[in-house]
């Protein structure tokens, strides 16, 4: 908690007066997919980066693959932008659809119960 909460708190407090005396700027958080959709054996995810694991999370994305560095990147230098300044407080998922089939699976569970 202390490492992915409060460390990203405490972050934007200090960031915060410097910020203010430019008159603009951006705080852009970037988190693991598996912070939004829960993901099976993340914990083997994190200790291995398996071959196998990866394969099956590219088999659930609709993309059907990962997503590169540069495409995070893009949206990052986006919202940095002056004219991106009204988009406030969003958690924007770059994640190929692997939220939106997530979500869509709950619904459709819960529609047959």
């Amino acid at each position: 908690m202390a490492t992915n909460v409060e460390s990203v708190f405490h972050l934007s407090q200090l960031a915060y007066p410097l910020l203010k005396a430019s008159g603009n700027g951006s705080i852009v958080f970037i988190f693991s997919v598996g912070g939004v959709v829960a993901l099976e054996n993340a914990t083997i995810y994190g200790a291995t980066k398996d071959k196998e694991y990866m394969k099956e999370i590219c088999g659930r994305t609709p993309m059907r693959r990962i997503a590169e560095t540069r495409k995070i990147s893009s949206l990052v230098s986006f919202l940095c932008l002056p004219r991106a300044s009204y988009i406030t407080g969003q958690v924007i998922c770059v994640d190929g659809g692997l939220k939106l089939i997530v979500s869509l699976q709950v619904v459709i569970r819960r529609s047959i119960n």
